[in-house]
C-alpha cells in the first residue's frame, strides 16, 4: 500500500507539533512529534506501507508490531480529516 498527502492539505509547525488542515471540509488535527516526523517522511517520498515501517523502525528503534499499530492507528487519523489517499502496490 502507497500512501500519500492530498494536495489539498496544509501544515503550520507550532513548536515540536504541527497542525494540519483540510482546506476541502476544514477539518483539523494535530501531530505530536513523532507524528510530525512522520507525516513530512509521507508528504516527501510517498513511500509504501513497508518503507514507512522500516524509516520508522531505524529512527526509532520500535519492535515492529508496535510500529504496525502505531501506523495504522495514524493512517486512521488522516483518513478521519481526508488528508491521505491509499494505492495498493
Amino acid at each position: 500500500m502507497k500512501i500519500t498527502i492530498k494536495d489539498n492539505i496544509f501544515d503550520v509547525d507550532v513548536e515540536d507539533r504541527k497542525i494540519l488542515l483540510n482546506v476541502n471540509n476544514g477539518l483539523y488535527f494535530e501531530l505530536n512529534e513523532t507524528g510530525s516526523i512522520l507525516f513530512d517522511y509521507i508528504r516527501q517520498n510517498e513511500p509504501t506501507k513497508k518503507d514507512i515501517i522500516a524509516f520508522i523502525g531505524k529512527n526509532f528503534n520500535l519492535p515492529e508490531k508496535l510500529i504496525e499499530a502505531d501506523l495504522n492507528s495514524f493512517v486512521k487519523d488522516m483518513e478521519n480529516i481526508d488528508a491521505i489517499d491509499k494505492e495498493n502496490d
